[in-house]
């Protein structure tokens, strides 16, 4: 009975470390949210064709990249302006080891083109 507990107890820890890293999902909701903070009527903003890029070399315990696609919103008239790309770089980290005890992220870098084309 011992082995098996054991055997039980190895195969739930390989379970919960194998899901060390956070998501791209995760870093999509961040960096999405993130971003639509920064406009004029965040609960407008419409996202298409959005994806995450991530960096290469990161670690097991962290993931960074770029999210990016399409994103419309409204203007200070109300009006929706059109679907314009846009990148923002995040970076997200698991407290302590699990991702299920919650992630931590910081975003840097966004762009959002307002003539069609990124600089």
């Amino acid at each position: 009975m011992k082995n098996g507990a054991e055997v039980a107890a190895i195969i739930l820890l390989s379970i919960l470390l194998l899901g060390c890293k956070p998501s791209n999902d995760q870093a999509i909701t961040f960096g999405s949210r993130d971003l639509a903070s920064t406009l004029k009527d965040p609960d407008s903003v419409k996202f298409r064709g959005v994806r995450f890029i991530e960096d290469i070399g990161t670690k097991p315990s962290y993931k960074s990249g770029y999210v990016c696609g399409e994103l419309n919103a409204k203007n200070s008239y109300g009006a929706y302006v059109g679907f314009q790309p846009f990148y923002i770089h995040v970076f997200t980290k698991t407290r302590w080891i699990f991702p299920l005890l919650g992630v931590i992220y910081t975003t840097r870098e966004m762009r959002i083109a307002r003539d069609g084309s990124l600089i």
